[in-house]
């Protein structure tokens, strides 16, 4: 028996479309997102996975949040039977963040689990771990997680469960194994440590292949749960295009989600839903106007009388039209990632888009009634000057400068958010050198300072520790979990901000070799590294082509080879 739960609530909190089963005879699965249940809500994977896991009738998938207050010892129990998590079977944990390991470690201990895979016997419930932190390099929990989805989880965990269903009776060694045959699954105890690397037991693959979800119109694409509480407001989250083809060098969403996958204008759900609860519709994507039936979907939008949100977009290449739906739609804040405010350190990151189309984007958003901007930037880039610094303040006094003049009176809010760069692994900078937490400051003072002569301007910092966390969590190898387990959270944070780091020092050397080097990203080490080259001369390289019409719901360019991701893609279709 399936319910649909129209109105459920939690102290503080109300939602609909949150599914409640019977328990007798399914295999119960919890769902766990180690952050607050704003924070979790907010995220579509998160909610797509609970969408796909509850479709099956011999399944039940409850949701688990970390607790509000944070503070143990933590009360972990499911949210829809308030359930402990040792009454599962399968406790599947989506981590998109590496700073929330530290929350995973907290909810292990209140729920009564052994925090070390080796320390949980048959009776413990298998942990499954999955989400971008883990599929960039997903060492760091190797001896905490039983087995992790490495890539995209729409495809893998339905194998993957397919596969349980006829081992679940089955001893612990013998289901991982079994499991382990999935292609994109990593059994992190089916390999052991050598000086040149991890090498694999018999019967486990060399290297684990990145799944990417493909055809992506065959899974669901919006949201199903709706509440006010989520960050975007009572909206229902609609993903009308996957992936970003624009190789932005420092971006591990950029190259995690190739290749870039449109969902057809056809095939887009969700905006029934919004208009039968009376909600917004969040758009979600790391590059919506690159969808071609971008200006279609706002009118239809629009049509429908709702209001819109959305996510980062790259509103310098906007047309009017697309800019004066968006209004119509009660869009008031707009969001650009210019990175830097100097071209030549923004070439580098191959970011194209001059100084003069993001000021004439600035002027023209005013221009059609959407007053407030936000705008992103990193410090501490590779190939930074002193002389970027203060490039930056001038950048966003003339933003100012034009947003003011058009507006004639007041611009509405200008954001400035500053971030420390982190350099990731699998993209081109997993080569660069994360700088030091001293120096960082030094360069987030100066910024700041060469901002309050810009008036009408508010700023947001990221925590220099926060950043410097994930750098120390998401670039380690197996010892972190260790560092985990035996350190408390003040001893872990000043771990993060020591200047000498071995994993947070420059690699020179193209054959290196990394701890997520057992992840087949599907993108060439070699195209990488020319890359990583390329930026360090300024040369630009060019997004990916454009896609063969027959194969635009995929994605897929067989034509291009350049980066390796459009051939593998092919074949992985051609498998299915």
């Amino acid at each position: 028996m399936v319910k649909k739960v129209r109105r459920k609530k939690y102290p503080g909190i109300e939602e609909t479309g949150s599914v409640k089963k019977e328990w007798g005879g399914k295999i119960p699965i919890a769902l766990v997102f180690p952050n607050l249940y704003r924070v979790a809500i907010s995220n579509l994977g998160f909610q797509i996975i609970y969408q796909i896991l509850n479709q099956s009738d011999d399944l039940v998938c409850e949701r688990v949040f970390l607790p509000e207050g944070g503070s143990p010892p933590l009360r972990v129990r499911s949210w829809e039977s308030q359930r402990p998590l040792l009454d599962f079977e399968l406790i599947a944990f989506s981590l998109p963040y590496e700073n929330d390991y530290l929350n995973l470690m907290q909810l292990l201990k209140g729920a009564q689990i052994p925090f070390f895979s080796r320390e949980r016997g048959d009776s413990y419930p298998l942990l499954l771990g999955g989400g971008l932190a883990l599929t960039l390099n997903p060492e760091p929990l190797a001896e905490v997680m039983d087995l992790v989805v490495v890539g995209e989880g729409e495809n893998p965990l339905l194998e993957l469960l397919e596969i349980y269903r006829s081992v679940r009776w089955t001893d612990r060694a013998e289901v991982l194994k079994s499991l382990a045959r999935v292609e994109g699954v990593y059994v992190p105890g089916g390999y052991f440590p050598t000086p040149g690397g991890l090498e694999p037991h018999p019967g486990f693959p060399p290297r684990v292949k990145r799944r990417i979800t493909l055809p992506l119109a065959e899974y669901p694409g919006h949201g199903s749960i709706l509440t006010a509480q989520a960050e975007f407001g009572k909206s229902v989250l609609i993903e009308p295009i996957r992936g970003c083809g624009r190789m932005c060098r420092f971006c591990a969403a950029g190259y995690h989600y190739l290749p870039p996958r449109i969902r057809p204008l056809a095939k887009i759900s969700g905006i029934e839903l919004a208009q039968k609860e009376r909600a917004r519709v969040g758009l979600l994507g790391a590059a919506l106007s690159d969808h071609p039936e971008f200006s279609r979907l706002l009118e239809e939008i629009n049509q429908a009388r709702l209001k819109i949100t959305l996510s980062s977009l790259h509103g310098e290449e906007l047309k009017d039209s697309d800019l004066a739906n968006l209004s119509r739609g009660q869009v008031r804040l707009l969001t650009l990632a210019p990175e830097t405010g100097s071209e030549r350190l923004r070439l580098s990151l191959n970011k194209t888009s001059t100084d003069e189309q993001y000021l004439e984007a600035a002027r023209k958003m005013v221009s059609f009634g959407i007053p407030s901007l936000r705008l992103y930037f990193l410090y501490g880039l590779p190939g930074e000057t002193p002389a970027d610094l203060p490039a930056l303040g001038d950048f966003i006094e003339k933003i100012q400068k034009r947003r003011r003049k058009e507006a004639r009176r007041f611009a509405g809010r200008l954001t400035v958010c500053l971030a420390p760069f982190v350099p990731k692994p699998a993209t081109p900078f997993q080569w660069a050198v994360m700088e030091s937490a001293r120096g960082l400051q030094q360069k987030r003072e100066e910024i700041i300072r060469c901002l309050r002569s810009v008036p009408g301007v508010f700023i947001r910092t990221e925590p220099i520790t926060q950043a410097r966390l994930e750098a120390f969590f998401g670039r380690a190898d197996r010892q972190m979990a260790k560092i985990l387990a035996n350190n408390s959270f003040p001893e872990i944070k000043r771990s993060a901000l020591a200047e000498e780091i071995p994993w947070l020092q420059p690699a020179r050397d193209p054959g290196i070799s990394f701890p997520w080097d057992i992840v087949d990203s599907r993108v060439s080490r070699g195209f990488l590294w020319r890359e990583w080259q390329n930026s360090q001369r300024g040369i630009p390289t060019k997004p990916c082509p454009p896609r063969a019409e027959s194969l635009a719901a995929e994605g897929i360019s067989p034509d291009c080879s350049r980066c390796g991701i459009c051939s593998l893609a092919s074949e992985q279709k051609n498998e299915m």
